[in-house]
């Protein structure tokens, strides 16, 4: 496939036009209408996102401003203890998966050095190593791109790595990159091709799945450095697997933040920029507001899908075919979307991940 940037507001609005003429007809089921709204929300993101109405941080909270973050987070983290999900969602399971988490200390912090390759060159090492991986997975791609020959847009002004839309009404995904010319934006790709081929292979992910929808695109991640090893992309690839896991090691600090607010707030029903400057002495004001002002459950899941990632690969490093036979487990689950039992499938115990060996099972992909 050659890469096309078809990505304008022209070709997304063709999309959304389409859509609202198949939402006005009469003879249309009601999953059929709840897809199409659902379609037309996706393409009006991508408009905004096109218009450069990115993701900005507010820099600044005032105390209410504060108090509703973490309200919102609080209702987050109540609407899990409902029983809505399973009991691992609940908070002493998080807070035990964090427990394993801050046992590990952080590995020094890699600058990416810049890379002249073209997109298109970034694309295909990405997707020849989706092949000798995988032929099934590679297979998804090609059918990916025989639905959207306009999968990729690599755009200079979007302050996310990546991101993966889906067209649940036509069954597309598209795929948002950042290009930021260094080696990062191989990951990228492989990231949100992951998101791709999980999407069109298991198209209905709800239930408690979306608490580890980012293992397959950390899982790949992983077999990318893996797969680097011994060429001249080795040590750029180990810095990129390194960053990651401070990165994630950090989110978990992020959450342990969360939830000591969200217990505070149970108790005292109001929180303010005083009080969380006498919770976290140690902390800048500024740090703990960047802190609450992400989502609680994209931190959760981030949490859950990489120590998942990391048992994954460790099974594959420990024996690449019987390795190899789960990862396809995870990706062509024919629509299960119940943790227990998709772990089950892949020889895993959630309750006994070991999240505080993460860095043992990726001590070769990690410098």
């Amino acid at each position: 496939m050659n890469i096309k940037d078809l990505w304008d507001d022209t070709f997304v609005n063709n999309k959304l036009n389409e859509l609202y003429i198949l939402e006005d007809k009469k003879d249309i089921s009601i999953k059929e209408q709840l897809l199409i709204e659902d379609s037309i929300d996706t393409y009006t993101e991508i408009l905004r996102i096109l218009s450069n109405h990115l993701y900005k941080h507010n820099e600044m909270f005032d105390d209410d401003n504060l108090d509703h973050d973490i309200r919102t987070n609080l209702d987050l983290l109540q609407h899990y203890e409902k029983g809505v999900n399973e009991n691992y969602i609940k908070r002493d399971k998080i807070k035990e998966l964090i427990n394993k988490y801050i046992k590990l200390k952080q590995k020094k912090q890699h600058k990416l050095n810049r890379i002249n390759y073209s997109n298109q060159h970034k694309l295909n090492i990405s997707k020849n190593m989706y092949r000798n991986f995988n032929i099934d997975l590679f297979n998804s791609i090609k059918e990916i791109e025989n639905r959207n020959p306009s999968l990729f847009l690599f755009t200079n002004n979007y302050n996310r790595y990546g991101q993966c839309f889906f067209d649940v009404y036509n069954k597309t995904p598209y795929l948002l990159v950042e290009n930021n010319n260094t080696i990062e934006d191989i990951y990228n790709i492989t990231h949100e091709l992951a998101h791709g081929i999980d999407y069109i292979n298991n198209p209905d992910l709800g239930g408690d799945y979306i608490f580890i929808q980012d293992s397959p695109s950390f899982l790949m991640e992983m077999i990318l450095t893996n797969s680097c090893i011994g060429s001249d992309l080795e040590n750029e690839s180990k810095k990129v697997s390194t960053n990651l896991f401070n990165i994630i090691l950090d989110i978990s600090e992020i959450v342990d933040i969360q939830i000591k607010t969200i217990e505070y707030i149970e108790k005292e029903k109001y929180i303010s920029n005083n009080d969380l400057i006498s919770m976290f002495p140690n902390i800048s004001i500024d740090t703990i507001e960047r802190v609450l002002s992400t989502n609680y459950s994209d931190n959760v899941r981030n949490l859950y899908s990489y120590v998942v990632a990391s048992n994954l690969f460790g099974q594959y490093s420990y024996d690449k075919k019987e390795g190899s036979k789960n990862i396809n487990k995870l990706f062509f689950r024919n629509n299960e979307n119940n943790i227990t039992n998709i772990l089950h499938k892949t020889d895993m115990d959630f309750d006994n991940l070991e999240a505080n060996k993460i860095k043992e099972k990726q001590k070769k992909i990690l410098l």
